[in-house]
């Protein structure tokens, strides 16, 4: 039976987990309950290639999704609100079951 759980966490570990101190320090524990926005802190522009890569990957249909729902583009001075929907890996995980994406 496939682990979609661990494909995941190994995924964000190897391509999305910076170190502490971004060159140095350790890594973050990847956990499915990690919030992809405010765990990973991660700009706008690697949110956007990290979902496009997982719904490529896991071939995932991505019909409900909407990015501009879970992450907010930072421009310089921006006062655009951070979106309030929650983004976790659990739901990654989640939806790469389903072959869909579950969440709206």
């Amino acid at each position: 039976m496939r682990d979609y759980e661990q494909e995941i966490i190994h995924f964000i570990d190897e391509g999305y987990n910076t170190k502490k101190f971004f060159i140095f320090g350790p890594k973050k524990e990847i956990t499915l309950a990690m919030s992809i926005r405010d765990d990973l802190k991660l700009v706008f522009e690697d949110n956007v290639e990290l979902m496009d890569e997982y719904f490529q990957r896991w071939n995932v249909d991505r019909v409900n999704f909407e990015v501009l729902n879970y992450f907010n583009p930072e421009y310089l001075g921006s006062k655009e609100p951070d979106p309030h929907k929650p983004l976790t890996l659990r739901m990654l995980a989640e939806s790469a079951k389903a072959g869909r994406w579950l969440y709206d």
